[in-house]
C-alpha cells in the first residue's frame, strides 16, 4: 500500500534500509490498442489483439512477478519519490476501441492498467475499474493529415493553442482531472509539449513499435515517455524479449 502522510505531521525522518527487495531502476511502458473477442467480434488492423492473446501475454507477466504500477506510482518513480519493486511495468491502451474487454481483462486478473481515450468518441467512466483507469488522448485531436509534420500530421503539433487548451480542457474535465495525456499518432514536438503543460498535464506518451528495448528511469523527460508498441503479430515470446 502506499500511504501519505503531512509533511506537517512529520518530526524527523531516518532512513531505514530494513527491505531485502531487489528495487527497479527502470520501467518498460507497453501499448495496446484494440482488444477484442475473437469469439464474437471481428478486428483487422495490425494493432488488434485477440484476448486471448492478451490473456497469454497477462500470464507470462504473472509467471515473471511483474508488477503493474498505476499512474501515481509511475509518475512518483520518476521523480524519484517512490521505489518500486524489481520487474514493475506500466500497461498502457490506447483510443478506447472496444475497451470494455480491456476492462473486463484486466479488472478479472487483477491487473493495473492505463486507458488512454479520445473523450469525444467514448464515455470515458464506462470503462473505469478498480484495476483500469482512464487519461487522455485527447477530446477530438485523433485526425491525421493536419499538421506538416510527425508521421500521421497530428493536430498537437501545430493548431493554434486557444483551439488545442479548449480541447485539452475538455477532455481533462471528462477523464477526473487527469495529468497523464498520450499523443495521438504519437506525434509531438516542443510546441506539442508548451501547451500541454499550459493545460495542466504532467505525463506526455508517444510510441514506438514491438521489438525494441524502451524503458523510463529515475528522472527521464516525464513529456517523451517511450512505449512498446504491441501488435497482432507480437507474439508473447516477443513481449518477453522486449521487456526484459
Amino acid at each position: 500500500r502506499l500511504l501519505k502522510i503531512k509533511k506537517t505531521d512529520v518530526v524527523n525522518t531516518v532512513y531505514n534500509y530494513n527491505s531485502s527487495v531487489e528495487k527497479e531502476t527502470a520501467i518498460p511502458t507497453i501499448l495496446y490498442h484494440f482488444i477484442y473477442d475473437e469469439n464474437k467480434e471481428k478486428c483487422d488492423e495490425i494493432i488488434c489483439h485477440k484476448m486471448s492473446e492478451v490473456q497469454k501475454n497477462i500470464d507470462m507477466l504473472k509467471r515473471n512477478n511483474y508488477f503493474s504500477v498505476t499512474m501515481d506510482e509511475f509518475e512518483k518513480f520518476i521523480d524519484g519519490n517512490i521505489n518500486l519493486p524489481k520487474n514493475s511495468i506500466l500497461i498502457t491502451i490506447d483510443d478506447g476501441g472496444y475497451a470494455y474487454n480491456a476492462k473486463k481483462i484486466f479488472t478479472e486478473n487483477k491487473i493495473n492498467a492505463t486507458l488512454f481515450v479520445v473523450s469525444s468518441w467514448f464515455n470515458p467512466h464506462e470503462f473505469e475499474s478498480e484495476y483500469l483507469e482512464v487519461h487522455s488522448h485527447s477530446d477530438n485531436l485523433h485526425i491525421t493529415g493536419v499538421c506538416p509534420m510527425g508521421e500521421q500530421g497530428g493536430p498537437i503539433q501545430c493548431l493554434d493553442r486557444s483551439t488545442l487548451l479548449a480541447d485539452l480542457k475538455t477532455s481533462r474535465e471528462k477523464t477526473n482531472n487527469t495529468i497523464a495525456f498520450s499523443y495521438p499518432f504519437y506525434d509531438y514536438n516542443e510546441y506539442s509539449i508548451s501547451v500541454l503543460k499550459e493545460a495542466g498535464f504532467r505525463l506526455g506518451f508517444g510510441g514506438l513499435y514491438a521489438g525494441g528495448y524502451y524503458q523510463t528511469h529515475v528522472g527521464y523527460d516525464k513529456f517523451r515517455i517511450p512505449r512498446i508498441t504491441i501488435l497482432s503479430s507480437t507474439t508473447t515470446k516477443d513481449l518477453e524479449d522486449a521487456i526484459r
